[in-house]
């Protein structure tokens, strides 16, 4: 027994190196530097560190394949190289404080992000969708959902039960907003129809003190 957990000890030490290799060969150490523009991503990544290890199996694919750690950095990275690539400094920005956020309320709850269940996604997004606009969401949304494509794991945001919870928040807040812009509209339209009455007013009443002065 001694020996098989000593084989078992070499074999998992000698699959971490090879992952810690791999990442170095990568150029994922670049995506830390706080002068990257998805350093604040990565460093939120990174703190899976504590939990797992780079050859740890932290997920699976579509098709049941494991993977491990340090196959979602590195895919992880690709798809960064991509981003910056294709898109312009905005979107970008926009993009990094997403994930940023969202990574960071996995940690909070103690959720592995790549392997989130439709559950737990709802559940830590409940803050969210109360604090934002139906617009800033879908953002959001639309910012995990091309991360998680770009990793090729099972995507929350593909979920039926996910998209009615976000479809709900746009009705709901958005009818809210739909009803405050209807009655700025109905205030502007009623002061719009007071003005036009005073102005009536005001030329009759010039008007009348013209007459009356010339009549003198």
């Amino acid at each position: 027994m001694a020996n098989q957990i000593s084989i078992y000890t070499d074999s998992s030490n000698l699959n971490e190196q090879k992952a810690n290799n791999s990442l170095a060969s990568s150029g994922y150490d670049q995506y830390r530097d706080p002068q990257t523009p998805f350093s604040s991503l990565v460093l939120a990544v990174d703190e899976l560190d504590n939990e797992f290890r780079n050859c740890d199996i932290v997920t699976t694919t579509k098709v049941g394949d494991d993977v491990p750690l340090v196959d979602i950095k590195l895919a992880l990275m690709r798809w960064l190289e991509i981003i910056n690539n294709r898109y312009a400094v905005n979107t970008i920005k926009s993009l990094n404080n997403d994930l940023t956020i969202y990574i960071n309320l996995c940690h909070k709850f103690n959720i592995n992000p790549f392997n989130i269940t439709d559950r737990e996604f709802i559940n830590i997004t409940e803050q969210r969708r109360i604090d934002c606009k139906p617009s800033t969401m879908s953002r959001f949304c639309n910012s995990v959902s091309k991360f998680y494509d770009a990793l090729k794991i099972d995507n929350p945001m593909k979920d039926e039960l996910v998209k009615s919870v976000m479809v709900k928040h746009k009705k709901d807040k958005g009818g809210a907003q739909g009803q405050a812009a209807h009655l700025t509209s109905l205030c502007l339209m009623n002061f719009m129809k007071c003005w036009v009455q005073v102005t009536i007013l005001l030329t009759q009443g010039i008007w009348l003190f013209c007459h009356l002065c010339l009549n003198v």
